[in-house]
């Protein structure tokens, strides 16, 4: 039972996107009876499920919400923006009531009276000063059909097949789900029960017989069977309709495994499972994650065992023709196919996240009075399925400082020229191995003098310190600081900033600024496609093995050819191509005692790497050799040793030792390059 409510809770999340994405839909102006379906769908699966498992809180207010919903499809209420702030509001209710069921935690009764206002206000009692008119049936279509006054009862014939009961399903659930649509008498059908000497226990023989009296009396039959969607192809059912008060007309079918036995008699058409096709499309199962990330981990090991392999091959010096080196070559090959599959099968898009940030937009832009419009794009581009989980927590302090701090009162963005209406856009899209996401805003941009004010007054920066603008934008992330004067329950704690980059360098991710005065803000968040496997440059320097990786390589020389310059300040600068770019050594970088460097004794294997990290400017990486091309398996040192500059991440070797991964943009801040830096360098080489 704890599996099939599991189950139920994660197709409870499906459903919830499907209700949000349509709700979203409509209210943007694309109304469809299609979509208007799914929405209600959506409610109504969550409350049959609910009804299942006897969760009479969620059950009441899906009712409730369904009831609206409901209306809103047959056209008794009108769709304004009103309405759908009602139903988006409603939707939240009910991702958190099943948030806190499925957690077993304590939860008061939602208010459900904006609803009720909703329905109450969509009926034609509601409008014209208290009169009533009375509805006559003159036999004739006037504005569309009449219902009958006369209540439908319902006859559901059900019967099991030997895998519902195998699934672990019980009829009892589903009859309860039917018992939230009116009131049902359940009759056996024992006819036609085999004897004892042929009965087969592991065969179903009952069914049974349901008299179903609708609350409503609109109740139709996709409704009905909608309760028995979670035992598709597992049953026979047969739905009729009848006036009140009729006995049904359909004879009930002779058990048709019993029939098909006895062989003289073909089993009847209606032996078919008459209940909703399954949806078409590419068939899924669902798993276990942590069978995924067992999975994950073996293919480690594989890509491990393969650059042991590599290296014992290299030692014995085979030619790179041999028939063991052509083996290796398909094996490395076979092992990037496995790799690629499983990062695939962990992978899912972004779009869940963005759909959250629509619940933060809705409620800031609320409590801050701002009329906000949220446009997503990307929302397809695939990153692993733990960078999605600890990307919430960023994401929301970033939207949400983008309404708080960004984005103008509608009065002063009309003064400024611009909408009354803000706009907070967010973006994701897939850069080689990385995932890039942005949010970005129209409002008024950084206020980098206030900034500034904001971190002498708290020591952050020396009284007369003159910062260019990309400086002042890193303060933002400093802890503490806040340019927001009155503390309220969104901001002016200083907390925020800081808890992002922090959590993002935990994903080995970087994060960057760019604003623009009176035209707005953009934070851009870079992230590995994956957590577990790189494709790296292994080297050497100051006699340890390290690893770059290699989508931040531009272009490699040997160091003994390369044009070198000595500027005034120190730095070492090198030609690449037409310009000069900043030179540092890697192994002074990590704070390793000096060894073999450039002028030494390995001179001829000593190399120049050319790396350019996210959103920062091309430099160069001086090491005492470069060893081999390799897929690596990342080993993160955060839990253990906090974050450590220059570094990303670790691996172990083929011969067994640990390498440290070289996280390229934290050796450049730590070696104080910056942007700006680039530009003043290579301007000085060139005079010099």
């Amino acid at each position: 039972m704890d599996a099939i409510r599991a189950t139920y809770f994660e197709e409870c999340a499906e459903l919830l996107e499907v209700l949000e994405d349509g709700l979203l839909s409509l209210q943007a102006g694309t109304p469809d009876a299609d979509t208007i379906d799914a929405v209600f769908r959506a409610v109504h699966s969550i409350k049959g499920g609910a009804a299942a498992f006897n969760l009479g809180l969620l059950v009441g207010f899906a009712h409730e919400f369904e009831t609206v919903l409901d209306a809103l499809r047959n056209g008794e209420i009108k769709g304004g923006s009103d309405a759908f702030a009602v139903l988006l509001r409603a939707s939240d209710t009910l991702g958190d009531l099943v948030s806190a069921v499925r957690d077993d935690l304590p939860v008061d009764a939602p208010d459900t009276r904006d609803l009720a206002r909703l329905l109450s206000g969509g009926t034609p009692s509601s409008a014209g000063g208290g009169f009533v008119p009375v509805m006559i049936d003159l036999g004739q279509d006037m504005n569309g059909p009449v219902r009958p006054d006369v209540r439908r009862v319902w006859t559901i014939l059900f019967e099991p097949l030997p895998e519902l009961l195998g699934s672990g399903n019980e009829p009892l659930y589903l009859f309860r789900a039917l018992e939230v649509l009116g009131r049902i008498e359940v009759t056996a059908i024992e006819t036609d029960l085999p004897t004892l000497d042929r009965l087969d226990p592991d065969v179903p023989r009952l069914r049974w017989s349901v008299r179903l009296t609708p609350s409503a009396p609109d109740l139709t039959e996709t409704e009905i069977e909608a309760v028995f969607e979670f035992a598709v192809d597992l049953c026979i059912l047969e739905v009729s309709a009848m006036q009140d008060g009729d006995r049904p007309a359909t004879p009930i079918a002779p058990f048709a495994p019993d029939i098909a036995e006895r062989g003289d008699v073909a089993p009847p058409e209606t032996a078919a499972p008459a209940t909703v096709a399954a949806p078409s499309g590419p068939a899924t199962i669902r798993v276990d994650l942590t069978r995924v990330d067992r999975l994950v981990d073996l293919v480690g090991e594989l890509v491990i065992s393969q650059s042991v392999l590599a290296q014992g091959l290299a030692q014995a010096g085979l030619d790179h023709r041999s028939e063991a080196i052509a083996t290796l070559e398909d094996l490395q090959q076979l092992t990037r196919d496995i790799q690629d599959s499983i990062m695939s099968i962990r992978a899912q898009p972004v779009k869940p996240l963005f759909q959250r940030m629509t619940r933060i937009v809705r409620e800031v832009s609320t409590a801050t009075g701002k009329d906000i419009h949220l446009v997503t794009e990307g929302e397809a581009t695939e990153i692993d399925k733990t960078v999605v989980e600890r990307l919430t927590d960023p994401l929301t302090h970033m939207v949400r400082n983008a309404i708080d701090h960004g984005i103008e009162d509608p009065a002063e963005r009309v003064r400024a020229g611009k909408s009354a209406i803000g706009v907070v856009r967010l973006t994701a899209r897939q850069k080689s191995d990385r995932v890039v996401i942005e949010v970005s805003d129209d409002g008024r941009g950084i206020d980098r003098a206030r900034v500034l004010e904001k971190a002498i007054a708290r020591g952050m920066v020396e009284a007369g310190s003159i910062l260019d603008p990309a400086e002042i934008d890193r303060l933002l992330f400093k802890p503490g600081l806040s340019t927001v004067t009155e503390v309220s329950s969104l901001s002016g704690r200083g907390v925020g900033m800081d808890v992002v980059q922090r959590a993002i360098r935990d994903l080995s991710g970087t994060i960057s600024v760019r604003s623009e005065t009176g035209k707005g803000c953009t934070i851009s968040i870079s992230l590995p496609l994956t957590l577990a496997i790189l494709d790296g440059m292994i080297v050497r320097a100051s006699g340890h093995h390290m690893v770059l990786p290699l989508s931040s390589i531009v272009e490699t020389q040997s160091a003994d050819t390369a044009r070198t310059e000595m500027l005034s300040a120190g730095q070492e600068v090198v030609l690449m191509q037409d310009r000069f770019v900043p030179m540092l050594d890697l192994g002074q970088c990590m704070g390793f005692p000096v060894g073999s460097a450039v002028g030494g004794q390995d001179d001829d294997e000593a190399a120049l790497l050319f790396v350019q990290p996210e959103n920062g400017g091309i430099y160069a990486l001086r090491v005492d050799a470069i060893e081999a091309q390799r897929q690596v398996v990342i080993k993160g040192l955060s839990d253990n040793f906090g974050h450590i500059p220059c570094v990303s991440a670790a691996t172990i070797l083929g011969n067994g030792q640990v390498a440290l991964i070289v996280d390229p943009a934290g050796t450049a801040r730590h070696a104080g390059l910056r942007p700006e830096t680039h530009e003043h360098l290579a301007t000085e080489a060139r005079a010099s």
